[in-house]
């Protein structure tokens, strides 16, 4: 049986090796630290007992992938899903207002979630409309424009942006609109609005990420002799007439492979690789943005929703967990160098600000977690970068949320690069 080394154990790693494993091949997946699910997984809060996310992710139905690995893993907590999109936003003046696409047949329900809310006037929301069809009907290029260029072209005022388009881009994303990629922005509005019902609601779980991810796949990986080896970080691999023919270790020097995947960051691979050139250095080096989550616990309850987007403020979202609230800020550059009471003094203002009542509340506990490198920034430079992301060695490939899976660094586009990779591995080599 043909034998591949699989280095990484985040979601890209994770489904690389269910899929290639589905294929025929005998893996092998090496993690560098002691745990698998690379940025997501959980982990108990001993001040709180409570067993916490590493980062909120926030994920929505058109996650297909996503659902499509969970079942093939035989996950018991699969996540669930809106009947339809229904989401709340608030704005400074405290006032709630809801996109509902309640009751009604699609597409006609989100068209009438549109005209009903009431954050915009009658022209912005005709404005939004047109701009959602003549997006889903242009064949135009948009590999140059940031997403700002593109709303202001299609007539958004300042107020649709703010409550809208920033909400949803920012967060799916991960960067600002005036840097942001209005191809892969096209992209994921088109996933959004016009691939059924399902494609725009929330999808929300009850149970942390260990439950939902890691320990399913440890299941699964189990039940299938695909080989995990954790606390074993690739240090070098040796090239040799064009393959990949030894890696070492921190443990042992490996030689008794077929291929190599690189499931990792592209930063990462820039250590194990050293001088060698298997990817330009642009690629390498591709930038990150972060995002800073912000778990809270109260005496009191905050709000009945299970997610809230905030209108306008340096909050994008609030989720309501089965045991406490996280915030998330994303692309929260300006932030990083604050340290963890500056952040909460910020947080705690915003939620005095927009929530109601607020004041009356008391914080028990909050725990700051700042992911540095959470994505790298969706810029029309970085998604030209990621379509030239070619392997020259002939038994390497790679996987992850930064190659060219025409989605944004998400949870999504890590699990489809496992499968984009069975795909061409599938088309490129025959098996016996």
């Amino acid at each position: 049986m043909k034998k591949c080394i699989v280095v990484g154990g985040g979601l890209a790693g994770i489904s690389a090796s269910v899929y290639l494993k589905n294929l025929g091949y005998d893996i092998e997946l090496l993690e560098a630290s002691p745990k698998l699910g690379g940025r997501t997984y959980s982990f108990f809060h001993n001040k709180t007992k409570t067993e916490v996310d590493n980062g909120q992710h926030l994920m929505i139905g058109a996650y297909e992938e996503t659902i499509a690995l969970l079942k093939i893993i035989h996950a018991q907590n699969i996540p669930e899903y809106q009947k339809y999109l229904n989401v709340a936003f608030l704005d400074k003046y405290k006032k709630k207002y809801y996109l509902n696409a309640k009751n009604k047949i699609y597409p006609f329900n989100l068209l009438r979630a549109i005209l009903n809310y009431k954050r915009l006037n009658l022209k912005e929301k005709i404005s939004v409309i047109k701009f959602l069809l003549k997006n889903f009907l242009s064949k135009k290029d948009l590999t140059n424009k940031t997403v700002s260029n593109l709303l202001l072209e299609n007539n958004q005022s300042e107020n649709v942006i703010k409550s809208l388009w920033e909400l949803i881009g920012v967060g799916a994303l991960n960067t600002k609109l005036e840097k942001a990629s209005a191809e892969i922005f096209s992209i994921l509005l088109n996933r959004i609005f016009f691939s059924g019902n399902k494609a725009s609601t929330f999808v929300f779980t009850s149970k942390p990420l260990n439950k939902l991810f890691v320990e399913p796949v440890k299941r699964y990986f189990k039940e299938n002799n695909i080989k995990l080896s954790l606390s074993e970080r690739v240090n070098k691999i040796e090239i040799h007439n064009n393959k990949v023919s030894i890696i070492k270790t921190n443990r042992r020097i490996i030689t008794d492979f077929d291929k190599i995947i690189f499931a990792v960051p592209a930063f990462a691979i820039k250590k194990i690789v050293s001088n060698q050139k298997i990817l330009p250095d642009d690629i390498l080096n591709l930038e990150a943005s972060p995002i800073i989550t912000i778990h809270i616990w109260t005496d009191k309850k905050l709000f009945n929703e299970r997610v809230i987007g905030f209108i306008d403020s340096q909050i994008d979202w609030i989720f309501n967990n089965v045991s406490h609230y996280s915030v998330i800020i994303s692309a929260a550059d300006n932030l990083l160098k604050k340290n963890n009471n500056e952040i909460i003094g910020i947080v705690k203002s915003e939620l005095n600000q927009f929530l109601l009542n607020f004041k009356d509340v008391k914080i028990l506990n909050f725990l700051i977690i700042k992911e540095k490198r959470a994505a790298h920034l969706s810029t029309p430079k970085n998604e030209k970068l990621r379509k030239e992301i070619e392997s020259k060695i002939e038994n390497l490939f790679f996987a992850g949320d930064w190659i060219n899976t025409g989605l944004p660094s998400t949870i999504e586009s890590a699990i489809l690069s496992g499968r984009l990779l069975k795909k061409r591995i599938e088309e490129e080599y025959s098996f016996t």
